[in-house]
């Protein structure tokens, strides 16, 4: 899902389709850009607000992801530098799919 403005926010909220704290803590993402952070019902941090993550659901890590993540760094941004451009193309693809739709 693209980023939602605070307007589709607002009418996703009124249709049902979130809650009051999935909008909360959406809001603020689209007024400053900020990744907002909370503890997820199963035990997840689940982040809002990351670019291209779902705008509905956030991007979820549990805590031992995000310390493999961490021990990892080295070795992740050596594949995303070995790998980037792939990994643009693919970007790319995503949103003139999305564009299609």
């Amino acid at each position: 899902m693209a980023v939602m403005t605070k307007t589709e926010i607002l009418e996703a909220l009124k249709a049902g389709k979130l809650s009051v704290e999935d909008a909360a803590a959406l809001l603020p993402a689209t007024v400053t850009g900020k990744v907002t952070m909370k503890v997820s019902e199963k035990g997840c941090v689940t982040f809002r607000g990351v670019p291209g993550a779902n705008v509905q659901y956030g991007l979820s890590l549990r805590k031992e992801t995000i310390a493999w993540l961490y021990a990892s760094k080295k070795e992740v941004e050596e594949f995303v530098r070995k790998n980037a451009a792939e990994l643009e193309k693919r970007s790319e693809e995503s949103r003139k799919a999305k564009a299609a739709s």
